[in-house]
């Protein structure tokens, strides 16, 4: 049986009890199999275990910010707004912290596309990013400004796991 909007909240605010890993990149391996398997709370506190442990890592900020998103996903109205707002803290870290790490430029592209506001979502801010990308790598900034472009157009889903890499 599926779980409600209310059951995946109180999830969210009490997250399950996470073993204390051995290292952050091992949590950071265990909140990736989680994220797989679709069991986003435990991916997420899996994560923020990695970041507790090693917070100079702009990975594991971009994959739970991702495991927040697909949170938000299933989430009850208030509890999504609760965690955009923790998705775009994560994907904006990620790029503060690694500034190269093309996969957190573009979720975070995404994410200001798609978002509203009043979390953060702004076609401006998506267009910096764009341009970041393109001046890292042409091709991957070309399908950045295509989605600038196409903004009041539907994208791709927000939160979707990329296809290569990340």
């Amino acid at each position: 049986m599926q779980p409600t909007g209310d059951e995946l909240a109180g999830a969210v605010a009490t997250p399950p009890l996470v073993p204390s890993a051995p290292s952050a990149s091992t949590a950071f391996h265990y909140g990736q199999e989680e994220l797989q398997a679709e069991r986003y709370e435990q991916a997420a506190a899996w994560l923020e275990r990695a970041i507790a442990l090693d917070g100079t890592q702009a990975e594991y900020y971009l994959w739970l910010g991702r495991a927040y998103g697909y949170q938000a996903q299933r989430a009850a109205l208030g509890a999504q707004f609760f965690l955009a707002r923790k998705v775009r803290q994560c994907l904006e870290k990620a790029v503060e912290v690694n500034p190269e790490l093309l996969a957190a430029r573009l979720d975070l592209l995404y994410f200001y596309l798609q978002a509203p506001s009043l979390v953060g979502g702004s076609l401006e801010k998506a267009k910096i990013q764009a341009t970041e990308i393109a001046r890292r790598d042409a091709e991957q900034g070309e399908r950045a400004w295509q989605l600038c472009q196409n903004a009041t157009q539907s994208v791709a889903p927000l939160f979707a796991l990329p296809s290569r890499g990340g």
